[in-house]
């Protein structure tokens, strides 16, 4: 009797760890059925939660910076609001690059992100930015110079 109680326990252990290892892990990819709006999202924050974790970021006033907040630098500016707790990894990565990747046509429309005073790069050749097209609370696509 005392084999089958600890058999069993065992097994609900095992359970138990499996169950909470996969709903507090990292999410492998954007879950389905997201929208392009909504995996693009799901992206910036998988590269927000890698690079800053759980510290707040700061909507800048030019509308297109986000920085980490440190004291009361975060007073009377929006903060990004994550919307995808559990994203990691993804496409989108920090570029040391020192300029702006969009110049000429596109720079009236579009505005370079910058995370931490880094530009942020899709992967691909495009770049995310701030564009005046659409009409969602921040406006960001990724964009080919």
């Amino acid at each position: 009797m005392s084999r089958l109680i600890v058999a069993t326990a065992s097994a609900a252990l095992v359970a138990a760890f499996v169950v909470a290892s996969q709903s507090s892990g990292a999410a492998a990819g954007p879950p389905p059925g997201l929208t392009d709006a909504g995996k693009l999202f799901w992206d910036l924050d998988a590269l927000v939660n890698t690079q800053f974790g759980h510290q707040p970021l700061c909507l800048q006033h030019d509308g297109a910076t986000l920085t980490p907040a440190s004291g009361a630098y975060c007073v009377a500016k929006p903060q990004y609001q994550v919307l995808f707790a559990n994203a990691r990894g993804g496409p989108f990565r920090l570029s040391s690059r020192l300029t702006s990747p969009f110049k000429g046509p596109y720079a009236p429309n579009a505005v370079a992100v910058r995370i931490g005073g880094r530009y942020v790069s899709c992967g691909n050749g495009t770049w995310l930015a701030v564009v005046n097209a659409w009409s969602t609370n921040w406006p960001v696509i990724c964009v080919k110079p």
